[in-house]
């Protein structure tokens, strides 16, 4: 990690990387013939592997690349992978003032084969990911204490939504946060997905340990959203 000096003279960090997965899956499906009967149990998993990388170039302007390798088992032999990026831009417009870009999913695709299910009725298909662009703007307060966010997404796929965010900082390293996510100004039967959440981290040693929770409404679902992070920064 690439290091430079600030004003006080301490080293100041302009690089970083960042490694992760994702899951998401479902297990104990029911497989059942054309009695109904129960034969077997089925499960379905999809994953992203990721690799981040960014590089501070001036006070004022950071770019990033992020690397994902999807992979999704849908059903026995039939599985699909893919491989995409995201590009990212932040500039400082002054100590309040953030704005940054962001494109998404360049390349990401999944293309699936059944042919080892289907033999010679199987076919070759290939879906690929919506491109995202992204815009954003962040302000900071200074009294209150008080982050609030904008985004406007553009998808190429003929959707646009606008995001709304706001982060409290309660005290020390402890947070408060809350946006609403999906807000469509073209289709008014998308329902948006309001969240809330908080993180709280505290240092011990040279390490920096934390966690993350948001609850999500999930309008799809019988179910909304538990996620919770927690990251380790040395």
């Amino acid at each position: 990690m690439g290091k430079n000096k600030s004003a006080d003279g301490k080293p100041r960090s302009t690089a970083g990387i960042s490694v992760g997965i994702i899951n998401a899956g479902v297990s104990n499906i029911d497989a059942r013939d054309n009695q109904g009967e129960k034969f077997k149990t089925l499960s379905t998993s999809e994953n992203q592997f990721f690799l981040s990388l960014s590089n501070r170039f001036s006070e004022k302007f950071a770019l990033g690349i992020g690397l994902k390798f999807y992979y999704y088992s849908l059903y026995e032999n039939i599985s699909a992978g893919g491989l995409g990026f995201d590009i990212g831009a932040l500039y400082k417009y002054n100590n309040n003032l953030n704005f940054a870009l962001v494109l998404t999913d360049i390349n990401s695709k999944y293309k699936w084969d059944t042919s080892d299910l289907y033999g010679v009725e199987g076919n070759s298909t290939t879906n690929r990911f919506p491109f995202l662009m992204k815009i954003s703007a962040a302000y900071k307060f200074n009294e209150p204490n008080l982050l609030t966010t904008l985004e406007l997404e553009h998808s190429n796929s003929g959707t646009d939504f606008i995001k709304l965010g706001a982060e409290y900082n309660i005290y020390e390293q402890f947070f408060l946060r809350g946006g609403i996510d999906r807000i469509s100004f073209s289709n008014f039967d998308i329902p948006m997905r309001p969240a809330l959440g908080f993180s709280y981290s505290k240092m011990f040693g040279n390490l920096l340990v934390g966690i993350n929770y948001a609850f999500g409404v999930e309008p799809y679902s019988s179910h909304d959203q538990h996620i919770i992070g927690v990251e380790l920064l040395f």
